[in-house]
């Protein structure tokens, strides 16, 4: 499914095309939950997470007497097996969690620790970083405390902490800074869901 705006949602175009062809072959029963959690499954499962593959954070966070992935509720199934409503599998194991989609493909998450950096410690991301792929300059630099992203002419972009070199980005997505061998930022990458590790040099 290729197209040519950034507003278009190719996947769920595609899903909609094969609804038209396939119609009610491709529906079953809707998943409901079979098992009913305990405060200590929840706490057992809930916190923040990153994907092994992309890097981008996932919170699991309790939804009532359950838990959401996110804005995805999980409908569980025992205390480590979960479904959701788009047929996903979520399993937990001692790594953290696997996700299965409806197609078979799997990604794994590990626990992370939120991070709070000081001030300090943002300085060390303060910099200027170039993309000749994108053909612009970011400009990485601390305002009263926090750290902002600056593109001419005029925006400023601010910085969330999520986890350790992790931020959120609004809508711009995630950006993660990347280290070299002794500990220095050296390149940032953008990820979202139209964009895949877009990086941006340190220059300066």
């Amino acid at each position: 499914m290729l197209c040519n705006a950034t507003s278009a949602q190719a996947t769920q175009y595609a899903h909609a095309v094969a609804d038209l062809f396939l119609g009610e072959r491709l529906k079953g029963s809707d998943p409901v939950a079979t098992y009913t959690l305990t405060g200590a499954d929840i706490d057992r499962i809930g916190g923040l997470y990153r994907s092994d593959d992309t890097g981008l954070p996932v919170t699991i966070a309790r939804e009532k007497d359950g838990l959401r992935a996110d804005r995805v509720t999980l409908l569980p199934q025992s205390a480590l097996r979960f479904l959701t409503a788009g047929r996903q599998v979520w399993e937990a194991d001692a790594h953290g969690l696997r996700r299965t989609d409806e197609f078979g493909t799997v990604e794994e998450f590990a626990r992370v620790v939120a991070a709070t950096p000081t001030a300090q410690a943002l300085g060390a991301y303060a910099g200027t970083y170039e993309s000749v792929d994108a053909e612009t300059v970011l400009t990485a630099s601390v305002d009263n405390g926090k750290l902002v992203l600056k593109r001419r002419p005029d925006t400023t972009i601010a910085l969330t902490p999520i986890y350790a070199d992790v931020f959120g980005a609004g809508g711009l997505g995630t950006v993660i800074f990347l280290r070299d061998a002794r500990g220095r930022p050296t390149e940032l990458s953008v990820r979202q869901d139209r964009v895949w590790d877009l990086r941006f040099i340190r220059s300066r």
